[in-house]
């Protein structure tokens, strides 16, 4: 390894001391279900509109591929691609994130998305891939798909890609189809949309009897992910009452997830494990891992890729998360 990434990595050590005690100090508190959720528990999540974008080349992610290495951020140990999805075969959920328009993130969830497939089959589990951008109510699409009942132009109608998720198709076609293709298990996992849209609005008060039974438990006593999503928010900067709401968007996002995550799994663990794709955000320890652990007593571990230039530190990007795919942009 060179001398510059060497040093690099004995620079993520000295953070590992804060993430590990935030969490113990929010691990203990048990969780808030909704009806006694307090006044200050309760939040609301940003939406966003789908836009008109110009089409992605159809082989928009393998265009993007970069060398890339793991990074463990507990002792800053440098990892090969094959030996990072070694050590992530080994737990039963593993969330990796991406920056939704990124085609080098998706082409690293692509790669460790294989491997794990791979490895996964090897190793007598039954698999699935857990998908943010489908919503929980186009799990049939999703199915039919799947089956090869439907093709990807139907599939993008029914699951009303465009004005629910809006980022081009292109970006995830490899990740939909290489699941499909090792026979995993694929599975919608986002809330509805109206759901957190009108938690976002009117906060979770504001929602009738039939919508407050499609939330799952909602646990609001973390300070480590309401630290981790105030950080986030800081350039958008809005009521207190607005920020509640959209807070408790957040956590209902993070907790549909975690749920439809944690329901698969637990069916018949250790037997089984879930892959899921969704964003950064959602795979920091503080969300969507630390609620299926709660759930399901789960080795789970959250990855972030981030695209590396020059000098770049990664450190301070990887703070709340277990391993980098740190992509070369100049090797």
């Amino acid at each position: 390894m060179p001398a510059r990434r060497n040093s690099l990595l004995r620079r993520c050590a000295p953070l590992v001391a804060v993430v590990p005690f935030v969490a113990a100090c929010t691990r203990s508190a048990p969780p808030v279900a909704v009806g006694t959720a307090s006044r200050d528990a309760i939040v609301e999540p940003e939406t966003t509109e789908a836009k008109e974008r110009p089409r992605l080349p159809h082989d928009v992610v393998m265009r993007a591929a970069l060398p890339f290495y793991g990074l463990r951020f507990e002792d800053g140990a440098q990892l090969s691609p094959e030996g990072l999805a070694e050590e992530l075969a080994d737990a039963d959920a593993i969330c990796i994130g991406e920056s939704h328009d990124n085609p080098h993130h998706h082409y690293a969830q692509l790669a460790l998305l294989q491997q794990l497939l791979r490895l996964g089959r090897a190793g007598g589990r039954e698999l699935a891939v857990g998908f943010e951008m489908v919503q929980l109510p186009f799990q049939g699409a999703l199915d039919d798909w799947s089956e090869g009942k439907i093709d990807d132009e139907e599939f993008l109608e029914a699951t009303h890609w465009e004005s629910r998720w809006g980022y081009d198709f292109n970006l995830y076609r490899l990740l939909f189809e290489s699941a499909r293709r090792d026979g995993a298990t694929l599975l919608a996992l986002n809330a509805r949309r109206e759901l957190t849209q009108k938690i976002a609005r009117q906060g979770l008060r504001g929602l009738s009897d039939d919508e407050r039974n499609e939330l799952p438990v909602l646990d609001f006593n973390s300070e480590e992910h309401r630290s981790f999503f105030r950080a986030a928010m800081s350039k958008h900067p809005m009521p207190h009452a607005g920020h509640r709401r959209m807070y408790a968007a957040q956590l209902t996002w993070d907790e549909t997830m975690a749920a439809v995550s944690a329901r698969w799994l637990r069916k018949r663990m250790p037997a089984r494990q879930i892959i899921v794709i969704a964003g950064s955000g959602h795979c920091h320890h503080s969300a969507i891992p630390m609620r299926i652990k709660r759930r399901t007593g789960a080795r789970v571990v959250s990855v972030k890729p981030i695209l590396v230039r020059g000098d770049q530190d990664p450190c301070p990007e990887l703070a709340g998360y277990d391993f980098g795919v740190l992509l070369q942009a100049d090797p």
